[in-house]
């Protein structure tokens, strides 16, 4: 038995022989135990106060409601989201682009938010950066093709992050900023609510990209762009509590298993 005194000694040997061998798959999961924690769930604190519950982003103001923000003008808000932005790019098995969107950070510790259009049938992922870097993909933490979104897991931690006014209430009329890469900002309002195979979307006067943030006035993510069906001319956009109840699932998988999933079963011969 190894006395107790060496003990720290043996576990910094044990450590560096993991490094060497390669051995990194522990960590990888520690990192996702990490980013399905609550305090990395995308329950942000809104002055000190996390929400108990998740409201509807249509429901009524409650009484306990936070004071009102200060307000933002849009290149105040589209300066602060900027960095937050990425475009996602999904790969087939022959290194082919499938589909691409954008998407943005919505957690600094390594969750990525996107359309589902971007990785449908991928095998492989990439994500870029406003500044032209590259994020490691290392898992799929959910997706619904039904909703268009995606979570992503990255593997670099310390990112911009955009906070989510998940307890926010989104009217009709209301003032939005959706931010797009290259710096491609849309203003407009919010339309009246629309409810389309039993989801929630807020149609939007302005045109945006998949995947792109949709900002409130006081410059809190309250949706995310979706990719148009074909023949429609509005933008919609999904509530941003759509993100927090797929990350609620908990679940972690591998682009291979997604691809599993969603593959069409055969047609038998007539």
């Amino acid at each position: 038995m190894v006395p107790s005194v060496q003990q720290p000694a043996v576990n910094r040997t044990l450590v560096m022989m993991a490094v060497l061998a390669g051995m990194a798959m522990a960590a990888v999961i520690v990192l996702l135990m990490t980013l399905h924690s609550p305090s990395r769930s995308g329950t942000v604190a809104v002055n000190g106060t996390v929400p108990t519950s998740r409201p509807s982003p249509f429901g009524a103001v409650a009484a306990s409601a936070t004071p009102p923000d200060i307000k933002l003008a849009a290149p105040q808000i589209a300066k602060a989201g900027n960095p937050a932005v990425v475009i996602v790019t999904g790969y087939d098995n022959n290194d082919q682009p499938l589909g691409q969107a954008n998407g943005y950070v919505y957690s600094s510790g390594g969750i990525v938010v996107t359309s589902y259009s971007a990785i449908r049938g991928a095998s492989d992922v990439t994500i870029e950066t406003p500044r032209g870097d590259e994020l490691s993909v290392i898992a799929l933490m959910g997706y619904s093709p039904a909703r268009d979104l995606a979570v992503l897991a990255v593997l670099e931690g310390n990112l911009t992050a955009l906070e989510s006014g998940a307890g926010d209430v989104v009217k009709e009329g209301d003032p939005i900023v959706a931010i797009g890469s290259a710096r491609a900002v849309s203003q407009g309002t919010v339309g009246p609510r629309r409810a389309i195979g039993g989801v929630d979307l807020m149609p939007l006067t302005t045109p945006a990209i998949a995947g792109s943030p949709v900002m409130n006035e006081h410059g809190r993510v309250i949706g995310m762009i979706i990719k148009r069906a074909a023949g429609v001319d509005a933008s919609f956009a999904i509530p941003i509590h759509y993100v927090s109840d797929l990350l609620a699932e908990h679940r972690t998988m591998s682009f291979a298993q997604m691809l599993e999933e969603t593959a069409q079963p055969v047609a038998a011969p007539k």
